[in-house]
């Protein structure tokens, strides 16, 4: 990540900063990319306590196929299916057949905004290059 050392708020207090960041490198191998946190302070660094922190998810690189087959989806797939394994019990990511017959849920629920309700907290971790993948996937009927 890179974000300038100071930031000067407004005459109300309020500031604006811009962080870049690049490909974390896919530090954490199963779980796609790299979550950081920033603490920040008013006043100068000496007589200052830290006031919050602000966290920032920054997903690996995932180049997307122009059209997505199960071979392409399999890998993201099996990764969710073992990280949360309780979800066997209502949907097995693991099984294809299972998939296809649920497709038009799974699709939906992919689809909903970020700040919906109804968007599966599970999601949340998936980068957006791969949740396009598996809605495209998804839409042309998992092929």
């Amino acid at each position: 990540l890179t974000f300038p050392a100071t930031v000067t708020t407004s005459a109300i207090g309020f500031a604006s900063v811009t962080i870049v960041a690049s490909d974390p490198g896919n530090p954490r191998g199963a779980v796609d990319g790299q979550l950081y946190q920033i603490g920040y302070y008013s006043g100068p660094p000496a007589a200052s306590y830290l006031e919050g922190l602000v966290f920032v998810h920054v997903y690996d690189k995932f180049p997307a196929p122009a059209k997505p087959v199960y071979a392409d989806v399999k890998p993201i797939l099996d990764q969710y299916a073992q990280l949360y394994p309780y979800m066997k019990l209502m949907l097995d990511l693991s099984n294809i057949a299972t998939i296809k017959s649920r497709a038009a849920d799974i699709l939906r629920t992919l689809q909903y905004p970020f700040d919906d309700p109804r968007y599966m907290p599970v999601t949340r971790d998936l980068s957006p290059s791969k949740s396009k993948v598996l809605v495209a996937w998804l839409k042309a009927g998992c092929p």
